[in-house]
Order: structure tokens, then sequence, then C-alpha cells
């Protein structure tokens, strides 16, 4: 390698890093992960569960949505307690005590079982998801991204 050549090498990695430690909108750094919590209410509007959308990465590629029964604000999980989808988004419908997630991936089962809620998943296909997601308000469910 030439010395033009390590020199504009370097300058495009400054420049690169710049940008992407600049690029963000709360002023967090992007190696930060940033995590949003959503609450699970029945039909009696009571609080059963809580959703973590975890996100993190320099572009925020990477993400696992968390269901507990406890509302946490940290990114730790544990498989033992927690569903923890890899495969988002998700729709979730509530109906009674039960909530019926649909996924085109499925989280292992965990060992310890919820006290006020069932969980139901429902694994669904490219197309099915893409379906879903045009008309998921019309037909009651929300939605996770």
């Amino acid at each position: 390698m030439n010395y033009q050549m390590v020199k504009h090498t370097l300058k495009l990695f400054v420049i690169l890093l710049i940008v992407s430690c600049t690029n963000t909108s709360d002023h967090t750094s992007n190696f930060d992960p940033h995590i949003k919590d959503f609450m699970v209410e029945s039909d009696k509007k009571e609080i059963i569960g809580h959703f973590r959308l975890v996100i993190w990465g320099i572009s925020g590629n990477h993400r696992k949505i968390i269901l507990s029964e406890n509302k946490k604000s940290n990114t730790k999980y544990d498989s033992l307690t927690d569903y923890i989808f890899s495969d988002v988004p998700v729709f979730y419908k509530v109906s009674g005590d039960t909530l019926n997630i649909y996924t085109t991936g499925l989280s292992r089962i965990p060992k310890n079982q919820y006290e006020n809620l069932i969980v139901n998943q429902i694994k669904i296909s490219g197309p099915e998801y893409h379906k879903l997601l045009d008309d998921y308000k019309s037909k009651g469910f929300d939605l996770i991204h």
C-alpha cells in the first residue's frame, strides 16, 4: 500500500466514525442499546405483561423483543422467565387473559409460567406476515417492530 492510499483510507474511516456518532436523535451513543417499553393490557385494562424492544448496533439493525411478566428497564433478560423473539416485528392481540403473538420466528417457552397471562405463539409465513402488515389494525392487532 502506498502512502496516498493509507491517507485516503484513514480520512474515510474518520469521516464515517464522526457521521455514525453524531447521527442520533436522542444524543446517545449508537453503541448503547435503545429500549422501548410496551404494556400489555387485558380486556379489563389491567396490565398483564410487558414487551421490551431492544435495538442496538450502529445502524440499529440488531433487535430483540422480550416479553416479561414484570417491567424491566434494562436490556437483560432471563430465558427461564422471559419470551425472547429475535425475529421482529411481532403482532399481538389480547383475548381475555390470553396473549396471542403472531411472528415469523417463535420464542423458546420459558420454564417458569406466568401467573396472570397465557401466551399463545402462532408462527406465520412471509406472505402471511405481509398480508397482516397491510391491515393489522383493522383486525385488532398491535405491532411491535
